[in-house]
C-alpha cells in the first residue's frame, strides 16, 4: 500500500520529536531527583502583638467584619445537611441490598448474580467519595477559622491584660502595652465585646465541627459496611471460580438433593420481591411516566416513518430489507424504548430487571423475524423461550430444586435445538442458495457447540451446579446478546438509510453525491461498535473481563527504559491514537467543507484548496501538541528541544524545510491555484496539488511532473489562467498569391463565428498581416474561456480553416525558390531538356 509522502513525513517527524522529548523529560526527571529542593524548617508561631489604644475601634470593626464573613461562609455551606440527607436516603437501599446479599450468598448464586450485586454496591458507594471530599473541605475551613479566632483572641487578650496592668499599676503589663494610666470605659467595653464575639464564634464553630465529626464517623461506618459486603461478594465469587470442579449438592438421584422447605420459602421470597418492586415503582412514578411518554413518541414517529418508507421502497426496491424494521413500528418503538430503560430506572430491583429483560424479547423477536432466513425462524422462537427461562432462573438462586430443574430443561431444549439445526442444512440451502456457505458452517459448528451443553447437563445432574450454570448460561446469554445487538444494529442502520432520504439530511450535497459511501462508513462504524460491545459482554458473562482488563492494564502501564529514555506502551498508544484522531478529524472537516460549504459559498477551487490545506496542517499541529500533552510531556522542555531541533533542521534538512515553507507561502499568496494551467521551464500542464514538499503538474501527455515548491517560488512561472478569464487564440494562415483577400477574410470570419467554444464578445478579428515570401499572410484572432480546454479549441480552428480554404479552392502555398544557372557544361542543357515536359504535355495537364 502506498503511503502519501505528506503523511509519512509528518508521522516520521512526530515520532522523532516524541522520542527526543521523552528522553529529555526523563533526563530532566533524573536531574531534578538528584538535587532535591531543601525542605523549609517549620517556623515558630509569633507571639501576639497588643493592639494600640488608638486603633481599638477600627480593629474591633475589622474583627466583627471578619467574624461575620466567616460565619456567613460556614452557614452557606450545606455540606452537612446534604450529606446527612444523602445518608438517610441511602439507608433503606443499604438495608434492602444487605438483606438481598445475605439471601443470595446463602443460596447457589450464579457468577452473574454476584457481579450484579457487586455492581449495585459499587453504585451505592459512588457518592461516598464526593461526600467525604465535601466534609473534609468544610473541616479544613473550620480549622482555619478556629486558628484565625485563636490569633485574634490572643491579640485582644494581650490588649485586655495591658489595660488591666495600666489600671493596677503593674509596670510589666503597662510597659508591654505602652498604655496611659487611665483607659476610657468605652474602650474597655469594646474590648470585652470583641472578646465575647470571638468566644461566641468559637463555640459555634466547635459545635459545627462536633456535628461534622459525628457525620464523618457515620459516613466511615457506611463505607466500611459497603466494603465488607463487597469483600464477601468478591470472596464468594473467587471461591465459586476456584471450586467449579467441587460438588456443591448431592447428585439428583441421591437422598437430600431437594428439600421440602423450599416450597414455603418460595412464596415468601416472591412476596418480598413484589414489595420491593411496588416500593420502587412508587418512588419512581415520574420516571415511569416519562418512559411511557417516550415509548408513545417513538411508536408515533415510527408510524409516520413507515408511510414514508413505503414510498422509498417503491422508488428504490433494493431498500426493502434495509427499511423492513419500519414495517413493525410498534415492535421497533418498544425495542428502542426498553433498550433505553436503564436511564429511567437506576438501581432497579431484581424483579423489575427480569420483567424488562423479558419484555425486550418480544419486540426483538418481531424485528428479527423479518430479517433472518425463514428456516431459522423456529430456532429464533426456541431461543426466545429459553431466554425467558434463563431470565427468571436468577430469581430462584436460593432454591436449588427450582434452579436445577430450570437449568436441566434449558440444557435439554438447547441440545434438541442444536440437533435440529444440524439437520436443517438442506432447508437453508433450498430457501437461500446464496447462503449455502452459512449452512455448511452451521453443519460444522453445531457438533462442537453441543459439547459444553452436554457437560453442563451432566454437571447439573451430578451436583456441580456452578460449573453447569457457567457453561450453559454463559453461552446462552452470549447468543441472546448477539441477537439483541444485531436487532438494534439493524434498527439503527434502517434509521440511517431513512434519514439520508428525508430532509434535512437529504438536502446536504455530500449526502446527495456520496450518500451510499457515507451510509457504508457509518454502518461499518456501528458494526464494529456492536462487535466490540458484544465481545466485552461475552467476556463479562464468562468472568474473564476483569482479569483481561487487569492484564492489559499491566502491559500498557509497564515502563520501558532504554538508557535515560523511559516510556510505557500506553504512552505510545495514546500518542498514536491522538495523532490518528487528528488525521480523521482533518479528513472529515475537509470533506464537509469541499462537499457542502465551498459550493454553497461559491468559493473558487483554488481558494478552497488553500483553505483546506492550511486547515489540515493546523489540525495536525494541534493534534500533535495535544498528543504531547496527553502523554505527560512538559511543553516548556519540548519548546527548548524544538528550538535545538530546528537548528539541526536548518543544517541537515535545509531543502526540505525550504520546500515546506515555500508551499505554505504559495497557499497564502496564491499566485496560482489548483487547476490552473501553468508553465515551469519546459513543463506545461494543470496544477493538480500543492503538497507538503512538492507540487504535482499534470501534463497534456498524461504524465505527472513533481516540482519542488521552492522551484515554483524562486523560478519564473507562467500562469496561463491567472487573472483574465479570457484566452486569446491566434491562427496564422498564408494563401497563394493571386487569391482574393476579401474572400479569405469572409472565410476566416465565418470559421471564427461558427465554433461553439469561441466567445461572441469580444468578436473574432481577422487581420491581413502582409505580403510574405511565398504567401499572403492573414491572422485570425478569437477569444475563448480561460477555464475551457483552449488547446483543443485551437486545434479545431486549424482544421476548420484548412477545410474551408480547400472547399473555396484557395491554395495554401509551400515555400518556393527560383534557381538562376550562370554556366553549365554543354551536355547538361540537353539532359535537362529531356527531363522537362513538352508544351503539348503542359497544355494537356492544364486542361
Amino acid at each position: 500500500m502506498r503511503i502519501p509522502t505528506s503523511i509519512s513525513s509528518t508521522v516520521i517527524l512526530a515520532a522523532l520529536i516524541f522520542a527526543i522529548s521523552t528522553s529529555a523529560n526523563a533526563q530532566a526527571n533524573v536531574f531534578s531527583s538528584s538535587s532535591p529542593s531543601p525542605t523549609p524548617s517549620p517556623s515558630a508561631e509569633p507571639s501576639p502583638t497588643p493592639i494600640p489604644i488608638s486603633d481599638v475601634v477600627l480593629a474591633a470593626e475589622d474583627v466583627n467584619s471578619r467574624l461575620a464573613a466567616g460565619d456567613a461562609k460556614i452557614t452557606k455551606d450545606n455540606s452537612i445537611a446534604d450529606v446527612a440527607s444523602g445518608l438517610q436516603g441511602q439507608a433503606e437501599d443499604v438495608r434492602s441490598l444487605s438483606s438481598r446479599t445475605e439471601r443470595v450468598l446463602a443460596g447457589i448464586p450464579s457468577l452473574e448474580a454476584l457481579e450484579d450485586l457487586d455492581d449495585e454496591w459499587r453504585q451505592v458507594a459512588g457518592p461516598i467519595p464526593g461526600w467525604k471530599a465535601r466534609l473534609q473541605a468544610l473541616s479544613d475551613e473550620i480549622s482555619d477559622q478556629l486558628k484565625d479566632l485563636q490569633r485574634m483572641d490572643d491579640s485582644w487578650s494581650a490588649l485586655r491584660a495591658a489595660v488591666e496592668g495600666a489600671e493596677t499599676g503593674d509596670p510589666t503589663e503597662a510597659a508591654a502595652g505602652e498604655l496611659p494610666s487611665s483607659v476610657p470605659a468605652s474602650i474597655k467595653q469594646k474590648i470585652r465585646e470583641v472578646l465575647q464575639a470571638i468566644e461566641a464564634s468559637r463555640k459555634k464553630l466547635t459545635d459545627k465541627r462536633r456535628a461534622l465529626l459525628n457525620l464523618q464517623a457515620r459516613l466511615s461506618e457506611r463505607e466500611e459496611l459497603i466494603s465488607d459486603r463487597r469483600t464477601e461478594i468478591v470472596s464468594e465469587r473467587d471461591e465459586a471460580l476456584s471450586n467449579l470442579l467441587v460438588q456443591e449438592y448431592p447428585a439428583i438421584w441421591e437422598p437430600g438433593a431437594f428439600t421440602s422447605s423450599e416450597r414455603d420459602e418460595l412464596g415468601v421470597s416472591f412476596g418480598r420481591m413484589y414489595s420491593e418492586l411496588y416500593r420502587y415503582a412508587s418512588e419512581h412514578s415520574l420516571a415511569i411516566g416519562l418512559h411511557l411518554a417516550l415509548t408513545l413518541l417513538l411508536v408515533g414517529s415510527l408510524f409516520f416513518v413507515r408511510r414514508r418508507a413505503v414510498d422509498l421502497i417503491e422508488e428504490e426496491p433494493k431498500l426493502k430489507r434495509a427499511v423492513s424494521v419500519f414495517a413493525v413500528p410498534v415492535a421497533t418503538g418498544f425495542l428502542l424504548s426498553i433498550a433505553l430503560s436503564g436511564f429511567f430506572y437506576p438501581k432497579a430491583p431484581v424483579l423489575l430487571d427480569a420483567i424488562l429483560t423479558a419484555l425486550i424479547l418480544i419486540p426483538g423477536y418481531v424485528v428479527l423475524e423479518r430479517i433472518i432466513q425463514r428456516p431459522l425462524v423456529p430456532t429464533l422462537r426456541v431461543l426466545v423461550l429459553l431466554f425467558l427461562f434463563d431470565v427468571f432462573s436468577d430469581l430462584f438462586t436460593t432454591f436449588s430444586y427450582v434452579l436445577r430443574s430450570i437449568l436441566a430443561i434449558e440444557t435439554v431444549v438447547v441440545l434438541g435445538l442444536l440437533m435440529w439445526l444440524y439437520r436443517t442444512r438442506r432447508g437453508i440451502e433450498a430457501d437461500r442458495p446464496d447462503h449455502s456457505k452459512l449452512a455448511r458452517i452451521l453443519h460444522v459448528i453445531v457438533p462442537f457447540a453441543a459439547i459444553p451443553f452436554v457437560v453442563s447437563l451432566l454437571a447439573n445432574l451430578l451436583g456441580y451446579v456452578s460449573l453447569a450454570r457457567l457453561l450453559a448460561e454463559g453461552i446462552l446469554e452470549s447468543a441472546y446478546l448477539a441477537l439483541l445487538i444485531y436487532a438494534l444494529y439493524m434498527v439503527l442502520d434502517s434509521v440511517i438509510v431513512f434519514a439520508f432520504r428525508v430532509r434535512p439530511l437529504s438536502g446536504l450535497m455530500m449526502v446527495r453525491n456520496h450518500g451510499d459511501l457515507l451510509h457504508a462508513k457509518i454502518s461499518n462504524l456501528f458494526k464494529w461498535v456492536a462487535i466490540v460491545l458484544w465481545a466485552l459482554l461475552v467476556l463479562n458473562n464468562l468472568y474473564l473481563l476483569r482479569p483481561a482488563t487487569t492484564r492489559v492494564r499491566d502491559v500498557l502501564t509497564a515502563e520501558l527504559a532504554i538508557g535515560s529514555l523511559v516510556f510505557s506502551l500506553s504512552d505510545i498508544v495514546l500518542f498514536g491514537l491522538t495523532v490518528w484522531l487528528a488525521f480523521v478529524i482533518s479528513r472529515i472537516t475537509r470533506f464537509i467543507l469541499e462537499e457542502d460549504v465551498y459550493p454553497r459559498a461559491n468559493v473558487a477551487a483554488g481558494v478552497g484548496y488553500a483553505v483546506s490545506t492550511i486547515l489540515h496542517y493546523l489540525v495536525l499541529l494541534a493534534g500533535f501538541f495535544i498528543a504531547i500533552s496527553a502523554v505527560g510531556m512538559d511543553l516548556t522542555r519540548f519548546a527548548i528541544l524544538a528550538g535545538a531541533f530546528g537548528v539541526g533542521l536548518g543544517f541537515g534538512l535545509q531543502n526540505i524545510v525550504n520546500n515546506f515553507v515555500s508551499g505554505i507561502i504559495l497557499l497564502f499568496e496564491r499566485p496560482f491555484n489548483v487547476g490552473d494551467m501553468i508553465q515551469v521551464g519546459d513543463n506545461t500542464g494543470s496544477l493538480k496539488s500543492i503538497g507538503l514538499r512538492a507540487s504535482i503538474i499534470g501534463t497534456p501527455e498524461g504524465a505527472d511532473v513533481i516540482v519542488p515548491n521552492g522551484q515554483l517560488l524562486s523560478e519564473e512561472v507562467t500562469n496561463w489562467m491567472a487573472a483574465d478569464q479570457l484566452k486569446r487564440l491566434e491562427i496564422n494562415v498564408g494563401v497563394k498569391y493571386g487569391s482574393d483577400p476579401s474572400e479569405v477574410l469572409d472565410i476566416l470570419t465565418k470559421v471564427g463565428n461558427e465554433h461553439p467554444e469561441i466567445l461572441k464578445d469580444p468578436p473574432p478579428q481577422i487581420i491581413f498581416v502582409g505580403f510574405g515570401d511565398n504567401s499572403l499572410d492573414f491572422q485570425l484572432r478569437v477569444w475563448a474561456d480561460n477555464e475551457s480546454t483552449w488547446w483543443i479549441t485551437r486545434s479545431d480552428l486549424y482544421i476548420n480553416v484548412y477545410k474551408a480554404l480547400n472547399e473555396a479552392g484557395i491554395e495554401i502555398p509551400f515555400p518556393q525558390r527560383d534557381l538562376h544557372i550562370r554556366s553549365v557544361e554543354k551536355r547538361v542543357p540537353k539532359s535537362v531538356s529531356e527531363l522537362l515536359p513538352s508544351e503539348e504535355e503542359e497544355d494537356t495537364k492544364d486542361k
